[in-house]
């Protein structure tokens, strides 16, 4: 071998270990987030007393982060509109646009926005709104959304990410001085499935799963969770992009819904009727509402005004008679199902 093709195999071995080294640290860069958040706490602490589920215990299933893997926030700091429009100025309009997506919340006459790009990261807020103590909670893997009561009778609860699921759904934690006294609860049904409160529901509260545009609009008076200074490159990450992509799931649900059907992972609106709640696809919210954005119907004996906007896709519910958010829910098609299989989907 001639030194000239010696020295040409030698720059391309470097060449090699160059984009070796740059694709692991990109790999190691997308997983920074995960272990900025991790902490120690679930090595320390027993793991959660399952003895008294009212579920099969196999069906409880480890997300892979451990207890506060993710960390809740507790009663955070607060922005006013003002301020938010502010920051957008001096960080060029990227901190809180008009087309991200939202949880409104209106407790009286107090209104509160909690972007979703910072609850894919915290997934709850211990939170205090109009005088009232809520919970408010958003599982990724499912896109469910549910805001509740802390109060359970004359206790306040204060809940954390337990790093376990439940048909892919956020599973909960409700903090206690001792472990074994915890109670894991179901994000999607605002129920207790281990622990001592085995079987107890929490109060739902009516919200809004919109985009801050609208939500500013309806409420101008509203006040936004602020970001955690520390994590804010973090925030900007979408962690669920390919997740939402396809129609795989990253832990198991069960039953799933009818393969003939709607996609796994069908947006859906769950209105309650009966002793259930009959589930509208926001596709088929889309159709029915037509050119103006606006569809009326009874549903349950109830009368709604179902609103949608395509960009991002988003239905918001309106009680015909109070004239307020309805207290609906959304999730995706597949986990709904899977704790709730005897609700159907609505007949348009």
């Amino acid at each position: 071998m001639t030194d000239r093709k010696k020295v040409s195999l030698g720059r391309a071995g470097t060449v090699f270990l160059l984009l070796f080294v740059v694709i692991l640290a990109a790999m190691l860069y997308r997983l920074i987030p995960v272990l900025e958040q991790s902490t120690n706490v679930s090595r320390t602490l027993p793991p959660f007393d399952l003895s008294q589920a009212i579920v099969p215990v196999d069906e409880i299933v480890d997300a892979g982060f451990g207890r506060d893997g993710l960390k809740a926030m507790n009663l955070p700091a607060l922005q006013t509109r003002e301020e938010i429009d502010a920051l957008g100025e001096k960080r060029r309009g990227k901190y809180l646009v008009g087309g991200d997506r939202v949880i409104g919340v209106r407790v009286g006459d107090a209104a509160r926005a909690y972007p979703i790009d910072v609850l894919n990261w915290h997934e709850i807020v211990n939170d205090t709104l109009g005088g009232r103590p809520i919970a408010v909670t958003y599982s990724p893997l499912t896109d469910a959304v549910g805001i509740y009561d802390r109060n359970v009778g004359s206790e306040r609860l204060v809940f954390g990410v337990s790093g376990k699921v439940h048909d892919s759904n956020l599973l909960m934690f409700d903090r206690r001085e001792e472990v074994p006294d915890e109670s894991l609860w179901s994000q999607l049904q605002g129920k207790a499935l281990t622990g001592p409160l085995a079987g107890t529901r929490l109060a739902m509260i009516p919200a809004a799963y919109t985009t801050w545009g609208d939500w500013v609009r309806w409420n101008p008076e509203t006040t936004v969770i602020a970001r955690d200074p520390g994590l804010y490159d973090m925030y900007k990450k979408r962690p669920y992009g390919t997740y939402y992509g396809s129609q795989r799931l990253r832990f198991p649900a069960q039953p799933l819904p009818p393969p003939e059907g709607i996609p796994l992972k069908s947006s859906i609106v769950a209105v309650p009727a009966g002793d259930g709640a009959v589930v509208l696809p926001l596709d088929d919210i889309a159709r029915a509402a037509g050119p103006d954005g606006r569809w009326d119907q009874e549903i349950g004996g109830r009368a709604y005004r179902f609103e949608y906007e395509g960009r991002p896709p988003r239905v918001t519910v309106w009680d015909a008679d109070t004239k307020r958010l309805a207290n609906v829910r959304y999730a995706l098609w597949f986990a709904w199902h899977a704790q709730f299989p005897d609700d159907s989907l609505y007949t348009f």
